[in-house]
């Protein structure tokens, strides 16, 4: 979930698109979770995950060292609402969602 959230943003924000019908074919069952994200993980390994979000990660930095300060106001359409969002807001959003889950992993394995 963590790298799908990051590679949207980074598609809708730095790329300045919408992810074409094969890409959410290949990742959008991850951006909610529930039993579909569940299904679609069973069976890769921790390992895998990890490697996707690194490989998310290092085209990020990328995409983000090509942009300025003022880019971070500038605005991007959302699929799901009408209403304009900027690219601060969008990567702060991201960090946000990572830091939460990874908060959440680390409690859940604390109890393990």
């Amino acid at each position: 979930h963590i790298a799908t959230v990051e590679w949207f943003y980074g598609v809708a924000s730095i790329e300045g698109r919408q992810p074409a019908g094969n890409e959410w074919a290949e990742r959008g069952v991850f951006m909610r979770l529930g039993a579909a994200a569940w299904a679609a993980a069973k069976g890769q390994t921790i390992e895998q995950h990890l490697e996707r979000l690194a490989r998310v990660r290092e085209k990020t930095l990328a995409g983000l060292a090509t942009k300025d300060d003022a880019w971070l106001e500038g605005t991007l359409v959302l699929p799901w609402t009408t209403e304009l969002a900027n690219h601060h807001w969008a990567w702060y959003h991201v960090v946000e969602d990572a830091l939460n889950h990874r908060g959440q992993i680390r409690w859940l394995k604390a109890r393990m």
